[in-house]
């Protein structure tokens, strides 16, 4: 199964960064789905390097968000992000 995993980084200045896709309207996270043979550490450094160009230092991990999306009394779908902040 994989990982979904989002980071929350902060610059010099406090300021977060967010990134979006040429294709988008919206803006999100840095990250991405995590390799079966990659620990959460190691998925968040390369998402975000791929996303931003940015290499990260320290990692902490913020722990995980469950979402459930119910439709009629029924649930139509889960979902498990990975949080971590740098």
């Amino acid at each position: 199964m994989k990982r979904p995993q989002g980071s929350f980084i902060s610059n010099e200045k406090n300021k977060f960064i967010v990134v979006r896709d040429f294709d988008e309207t919206r803006f999100s996270l840095p990250g991405g789905s995590c390799h079966l043979d990659e620990t959460d550490v190691v998925c968040a450094r390369r998402e975000v390097k791929e996303e931003t160009q940015i290499e990260l230092g320290n990692i902490i991990s913020l722990g995980l968000v469950k979402t459930s999306v119910i439709k009629d009394g029924f649930m139509v779908s889960k979902s498990k992000y990975i949080r971590n902040f740098s």
